[in-house]
């Protein structure tokens, strides 16, 4: 169960910071002058945390994969290092297609 809030918790960071880049606009020149200081400080820190995130995934999914390879007769720990393979590459698929959504909404606005 704490591992699915945890993912929920990611989920909801992942989404919400998306938002706040997609949203910063407004019409006036102030609100333009404030975007572009915010905007490569909210990319950088963004980015940071897909990066930190994808790299925290690959590691469980290295971490699990060597706990099933040395549960050779207990099922139990078998089966919970397969779980933890799924919960980590469905955690990837989410940080990839959230990042793509970003990206799609913000279209002529990129990160980089």
């Amino acid at each position: 169960m704490k591992k699915q809030n945890a993912a929920l918790v990611l989920l909801a960071v992942v989404v919400l910071s998306q938002l706040v880049l997609a949203t910063v606009y407004d019409e006036n020149d102030f609100a333009l002058y404030v975007w572009s200081k915010a905007k490569p400080i909210l990319c950088g820190i963004y980015y940071t945390f897909i990066m930190i995130a994808g790299a925290l995934a690959a590691v469980m999914i290295v971490y699990a994969g060597i706990k099933w390879i040395g549960s050779s007769d207990d099922p139990g720990a078998r089966k919970s290092a397969k779980e933890t393979i799924i919960h980590a590459v469905v955690a990837l698929v989410i940080i990839v297609v959230a990042a793509r959504i970003v990206d799609l909404l913000i279209a002529g606005e990129k990160c980089w």
